[in-house]
C-alpha cells in the first residue's frame, strides 16, 4: 500500500509540473525574441519524458496521470512553441496514452481534428512543426478533462485507483 501510495503521489506531482507553464497564445503570434528556453520549460519538458517512461509499460500508472489532468496539460504543451523539446516529450507521452486508452483517443482527435491526428499517430514527435497558429490557439485555450470508463474485470486496479482519492499532493 505505501509503495502504491508513493507512486500515485510521484506520478500526481510530475503532472503538476507539466502544468506549471502554460504557454501565451502571444507566443504563437510574435514568437519570442530570444531562443533560450525558460528554467520551466526544462522542467516542463523533463516533467512530460519521465511521465511518458512512467506510463509507457503501467496501465496503473497511465490511468493516474490521466485522472490527474495529464493529457489536458500535454495537450497545451503542445503549442508551447517557445521551447520544441517540451513539445516532442508532450506528444511522446500522448502517444502512449491515446493508445492506451480510447477516451484520451477520442479527446485528442476533438482538439487536433481526424486528419492531424492521424499525422500525430504516424509521426508523434514531428506534429509540432506541422501545427498551424489556428490549431495552436486551440491547443493552448484546451480546457478538456478526460473521464475513464472504469473497468469493473479488474477489482485489484480499482481498490488501488481508489487509494488514489485519499492521497492529496500539495
Amino acid at each position: 500500500k505505501q509503495w502504491y501510495q508513493r507512486r500515485v503521489a510521484i506520478t500526481a506531482g510530475i503532472v503538476g509540473l507539466i502544468a506549471l507553464l502554460p504557454p501565451l497564445l502571444d507566443d504563437v503570434i510574435r514568437p519570442p525574441v530570444s531562443d533560450t528556453p525558460l528554467p520551466q520549460h526544462l522542467q516542463q519538458a523533463a516533467a512530460a519524458k519521465v511521465l511518458g517512461l512512467m506510463t509507457e509499460n503501467s496501465n496503473l500508472l497511465a490511468t493516474i496521470a490521466v485522472e490527474n489532468g495529464a493529457v489536458q496539460s500535454l495537450i497545451v504543451v503542445l503549442s508551447n512553441v517557445r521551447h520544441p523539446p517540451s513539445q516532442q516529450h508532450a506528444a511522446r507521452t500522448l502517444s502512449y496514452l491515446v493508445r492506451m486508452f480510447t477516451e484520451v483517443h477520442e479527446t485528442l482527435k476533438e482538439c487536433l481534428g481526424a486528419e492531424l491526428l492521424d499525422e500525430f499517430l504516424k509521426s508523434p514527435e514531428e506534429i509540432h512543426k506541422k501545427l498551424t497558429p489556428t490549431q495552436l490557439d486551440k491547443l493552448i485555450s484546451n480546457n478538456t478533462q478526460v473521464i475513464l470508463a472504469q473497468n469493473s474485470s479488474d477489482d485489484e486496479d480499482m481498490e488501488l485507483l481508489q487509494m488514489t482519492e485519499e492521497i492529496t499532493v500539495q
